[in-house]
């Protein structure tokens, strides 16, 4: 690479903070924490990603000593599944409410939040406000005020803190940052991201019919904080990814993955403003079946301003985006892509497949006389490494929510206030005061109301 592209060692070193590096100090409570033995951990959403939660936690080197599921069900799954890994009896505490986990801390030292988005907030305050470590899924909150209310928490907890977007851990997300600072393809003007999702129904409404509960299902604690409703069979365990009440639709279940990519890569933090290009089939329950959202970007330090594009439901960047290639067989096993991330900058494109991994430059051509630049950015040892790691005094995990996964889910959420107020309207967000400036009905989105119980 030229001089010219070369990225100077503070930039990098001011990168790799937001990654998975060791030059964090570790948190005073956590440095002085004397470890005995395992972790124990308590697992609030036992199924779906708590499964997986359990499997990969537990292979770290935590144990699981509480399990709480509204579905009873799904709990004694948790719990067969625990015995499995452990090869003995389950002898730990079951809860159904969650908030009934934090009458006696002491039982526990680490949780693990897997619950669909509208109780991330409430269960994760909680952990932080008793000091434990804790573990989210994506996305982090339900709303900005979540974000801003939970990154002050963590930061006066002290603890080790991980957003499950499990790819933040990943090699292909440290070389293509690598190629992007290193001008790869010059200064960048605008990214494109997209998804295949939603792969769970939008655009519906709730119906006013109730169905019959499972007897299994603790309805009104799975809606916990939120309004009191009919149960609809079609809702749980999944599809509450497509009810603004529940989920965050297709842009925040997927925006905490993919978007990381251009987050990291160009530093981006708040955006200026946000806008609803288009959108299909939205309704007042349930966020449209595809969309496609703007976020600008005012310049930073050498990183010039850009925009950031979001396309979902099938809906893919303009044929003119993608430096000669064709989109339905960009990737190179010639499959289409589902779901990526392209950088447009002003000397070229370069293409990430999040499904397949790994930056290429487009034309695919270009890459035989490309040499790529050296390693700068320190590689993770995994994502459930570097939690255990920083819950046992080592470094910051690389999604710590102060750290990085606050920021990352807060931009996502300025791109669903967009999505709430539809096309037409460029929203101005004042990053300072958490507000829209210009279209007072947006904020009604930035905060929200909890039943009460739930929120202290």
């Amino acid at each position: 690479m030229t001089s010219r592209s070369t990225v100077s060692r503070r930039r990098f070193l001011k990168l790799s903070t937001t990654l998975a590096a060791g030059i964090y100090a570790a948190p005073a409570i956590v440095r002085a924490q004397a470890q005995q033995g395992k972790l124990r951990l308590a697992v609030i959403g036992s199924q779906g990603k708590g499964q997986e939660n359990i499997n990969q936690l537990t292979r770290v080197g935590f144990e699981v000593v509480a399990l709480c599921d509204v579905d009873s069900k799904r709990l004694d799954s948790a719990k067969a599944q625990v015995e499995k890994i452990s090869g003995k009896t389950f002898d730990g505490k079951t809860y159904t409410d969650y908030r009934k986990l934090y009458d006696d801390p002491s039982a526990f030292d680490v949780v693990v939040v897997s619950t669909p988005d509208h109780h991330h907030f409430p269960a994760t305050i909680r952990a932080l406000k008793a000091k434990k470590h804790v573990y989210c899924e994506k996305p982090l909150v339900h709303t900005i005020g979540e974000a801003r209310k939970i990154y002050a928490a963590a930061k006066e907890a002290g603890v080790a803190t991980q957003m499950g977007n499990q790819g933040n851990a990943s090699g292909e997300l440290r070389t293509t940052t690598e190629w992007i600072k290193a001008g790869a393809i010059g200064k960048v003007t605008e990214a494109h991201s997209w998804s295949n999702r939603p792969i769970w129904p939008q655009g519906v409404l709730w119906p006013t019919k109730a169905d019959e509960i499972p007897p299994e299902l603790n309805w009104d604690l799975w809606l916990g904080p939120a309004a009191e409703r009919p149960y609809f069979k079609g809702c749980h365990p999944f599809n509450w990814r497509g009810f603004w009440d529940f989920g965050t639709g297709a842009f925040g279940d997927m925006g905490c993955h993919i978007l990381n990519w251009p987050f990291t890569a160009l530093d981006l933090g708040s955006p200026i403003s946000a806008e609803c290009v288009s959108q299909e089939g939205a309704t007042k329950d349930s966020p449209p079946k595809k969309s496609v959202i703007r976020l600008d970007f005012a310049a930073k330090g050498d990183r010039q301003a850009l925009s950031l594009f979001w396309h979902d439901g099938g809906n893919l960047p303009a044929q003119e985006k993608w430096g000669g290639a064709d989109p339905a067989t960009v990737r190179e096993d010639k499959k289409k892509t589902e779901n990526g991330t392209l950088f447009v900058g002003d000397k070229g494109v370069l293409y990430d497949d999040y499904d397949k991994g790994g930056p290429t430059l487009l034309p695919r051509e270009k890459m035989a006389d490309f040499k790529a630049p050296a390693e700068t950015l320190p590689r993770s040892p995994g994502h459930y490494e570097e939690f255990m790691k920083a819950c046992t005094g080592g470094p910051k995990a690389g999604s710590d929510f102060v750290a990085k996964s606050c920021a990352l889910t807060e931009m996502v959420l300025i791109g669903h206030l967009a999505a709430r107020v539809g096309p037409g309207k460029k929203l101005e967000w004042d990053s300072a005061n958490a507000k829209v400036t210009n279209v007072p009905e947006a904020n009604a989105y930035v905060n929200k109301q909890y039943r009460k119980g739930w929120v202290d």
